[in-house]
């Protein structure tokens, strides 16, 4: 009771604090699922991780641990992370009581499972990540569950002992199935053991086959339904997954190497070396380690059972390599076998003649270097009360609605600013190298309003992906703030309300711009949607019909009258796209340079020409041209004046029709002063 209390003591320090200590990218996606689960009352199979964009659902274990925690929150009012702290904490506990009955059933004595729960209760992780946003203690005790159900219905427990096989092991494989995977090893081990006691048994040998069958059998069936019940979930949230464009890397087959490693991976000594200081830190220290290994000399009566718990702590670390170097929380699910091993160790040497002086002397001093152990590497880091989030997590709520979407590049898919911020993201695994990706990620955020798009590091440079953003999704390709390695791209209609918004907030690492903002016209040079370009701007476009869906202009946007009739400015290079009312359609309009770019200028000091193309643009990619035509006035007679043209055309699904000016032969664009009249594009006449 005494290390029980102390084990509740050290998990409850820092027990409000609303941050995410210990693989806060791990526990940021576990908590932004919780939330959307929680918000959305989507207790679906198919729950949210909105942190890949859409479909929003990007699911690895099954949502019982998340389902749980939302319950919990809703019935008490506590915030999230307690209530998940809260569920991890009681999950632990009960494990205990498997572990009890496991050890009943492999006859060890009442005081040395005293002694084994004490020494697995100090295990730095299992006090750390006992209070984490994490699966982990809740597949532990699902997986000890059906360990020692299993042992029990296999010793002729009864039906009820492999009922509650069935049921924990269908929980463990759920939750975590790697977590399933190392209990599963022991189980099977077991087996075989008593397999080989059978078929050495004295009988008949049909007799002895008859029994062997009868416990494989009976074994296979206590295992079939958990295993085949993790196995359709794998392939459920498989499919879920390949729905999504930016989760493919995600599904099962993608992580094969990932999870299994290869054996490069083995034979790289950084790889052992990162494991064993996972196993010093959160396991235990060198010093635990040093007395465990003199107990397991010093003890003879139970040292072949420790010695199969320490087998069953180490057989997991060669399967799941790369797993357990990159994380020490992996750690939760096979601690308890080291530290069961070293507790019956220890326990072995208390009825031994001369050792039991060593014996008791473990016993107290095993418990102490765990509990410094623990202090050493989490204990401060558990008890700090920093802010959950950054700054950049602060504002990002301030200047969005909660139904927006961000748009992060530059983190991975590190869900901390989208749990922080409290919204749904697009993130980019590996970088956003891949355009098609990134064409495909957008095109499933149609009818989404992006509320921010925040690049990182590197990305802060990628003009591809801002003005592609930009031109999508009617955002303003000035930065509307920068906080230390972030730029943050917001709509233009709510920029200046978010600059006004920013100015008053008192963050030291803000960077804003001027004040006075006199910048060149954001949408000078770059595609953007007509939609969101300012009303003025606007305006310019009222000789056509319809209205270009998008634009681009190497200068600006202008209108003229000329005979009663709008002149639009098209000087190199401008491109617009329309959006075909049908398939077959007419188009009517006019074009022409204006005089003063020709007329009684020397060579040099005059327009060389500008080209007109009308082209067809495929949804895919690639051009169809319908008309071309390089107009020189200053050379020829015929090319002054205004030019008349009128086209029946004919388009593809998903064609945009596209009319682009650019520069003649030479490329030189200096008084290229082009003008475009009005201009129709409709539905052909029906024959």
């Amino acid at each position: 009771m005494l290390l029980f209390g102390l084990h509740l003591c050290a998990v409850t320090r820092g027990w409000h604090n609303q941050n995410l200590p210990g693989h806060e990218f791990r526990q940021a996606q576990t908590a932004l699922s919780t939330y959307f689960i929680q918000q959305e009352r989507n207790f679906s199979p198919a729950y949210p991780t909105p942190v890949l964009g859409k479909p929003w659902s990007v699911p690895f274990e099954f949502p019982l641990y998340q389902w749980t925690v939302a319950g919990v929150a809703d019935a008490t009012g506590w915030p999230l992370v307690t209530a998940a702290r809260g569920v991890s904490m009681v999950c632990l506990y009960l494990a205990l009581p498997a572990l009890w009955l496991l050890l009943g059933a492999l006859r060890v004595e009442r005081r040395s499972r005293w002694i084994v729960l004490g020494f697995a209760l100090l295990c730095p992780v299992h006090v750390f990540y006992a209070r984490a946003f994490l699966i982990e203690t809740m597949a532990l005790m699902f997986s000890l569950w059906f360990l020692a159900s299993f042992a029990r219905s296999l010793s002729g427990g009864g039906r009820g002992w492999a009922a509650v096989a069935t049921v924990a092991g269908i929980g463990a494989g759920l939750v975590k199935v790697t977590t399933f995977a190392v209990v599963l090893m022991p189980a099977a081990v077991a087996v075989l053991v008593l397999l080989w006691r059978r078929w050495r048994a004295t009988g008949a040998r049909a007799e002895r086959w008859r029994r062997l069958l009868a416990l494989a059998g009976h074994a296979l069936g206590l295992v079939a339904i958990p295993v085949g019940v993790s196995v359709a979930w794998v392939r459920f949230a498989d499919h879920v997954k390949a729905m999504n464009p930016a989760a493919q890397f995600a599904t099962s087959t993608n992580l094969v190497a990932f999870n299994l490693g290869s054996w490069t991976d083995r034979m790289d000594p950084a790889l052992w070396g990162g494991q064993a200081a996972n196993v010093l830190q959160g396991v235990a220290g060198p010093a635990v380690l040093a007395l465990g290994l003199l107990a397991l000399v010093g003890a003879r009566g139970g040292r072949g059972l420790a010695l199969v718990a320490v087998g069953t702590f180490l057989a997991p670390l060669p399967v799941f390599p790369v797993l357990y170097k990159v994380h020490d929380y992996y750690f939760v699910a096979n601690a308890v076998f080291l530290l069961g091993g070293l507790g019956l160790a220890v326990a072995a040497l208390l009825v031994r003649p001369g050792w039991r002086w060593f014996g008791m002397a473990a016993l107290v001093v095993l418990p102490v270097l765990q509990a410094h152990s623990y202090w050493r590497h989490y204990g401060e880091w558990q008890a700090q009360p920093n802010p959950p989030g950054s700054q950049l997590t602060e504002i990002l709520p301030k200047i969005t609605d909660a139904s927006d979407v961000l748009i992060i590049a530059g983190y991975d898919w590190n869900a901390t600013i989208p749990y922080y911020a409290r919204r749904r993201a697009l993130m980019f695994h590996g970088g956003t190298q891949d355009s098609g990706l990134v064409d495909k990620c957008y095109a499933a955020l149609a009818g989404e309003r992006i509320g921010a798009l925040v690049l990182n590091g590197a990305e802060r440079e990628n003009r591809e992906l801002l003005a592609t953003t930009c031109r999508r999704f009617g955002l303003d390709p000035r930065p509307a703030f920068g906080i230390y390695d972030d730029d943050v791209y917001v709509p233009v209609a709510v920029r200046p309300s978010t600059l006004e918004f920013l100015r008053t907030v008192p963050v030291a690492a803000l960077r804003l711009p001027a004040p006075v903002d006199d910048e060149t016209p954001w949408w000078r040079g770059i595609e953007v949607q007509v939609s969101v370009l300012p009303s003025v701007i606007r305006r310019s476009f009222r000789g056509f019909a319809p209205e270009p869906v998008r634009s681009e202009a190497t200068f600006d946007y202008s209108c003229t009258e000329a005979d009663g009739e709008s002149l639009f400015s098209v000087h190199p290079t401008t491109r617009l796209w329309f959006r075909p009312p049908a398939q077959h359609c007419n188009l009517e309009t006019s074009y022409l340079i204006y005089g003063g770019a020709y007329e009684g200028k020397a060579p040099g000091e005059r327009t060389d020409g500008v080209q007109f193309t009308l082209y067809a643009q495929r949804p895919g990619g690639g051009r169809r041209v319908l008309f071309e035509r390089l107009l020189d006035p200053a050379q020829r007679g015929s090319d002054r004046g205004r030019q008349t043209l009128a086209l029946d055309l004919e388009f593809t699904e998903g064609e945009e029709l596209v009319l682009e000016t650019t520069a003649g032969p030479a490329g030189n664009w200096a008084y290229d002063w082009a003008a475009l009249g009005p201009l129709t594009l409709r539905a052909a006449a029906t024959p």
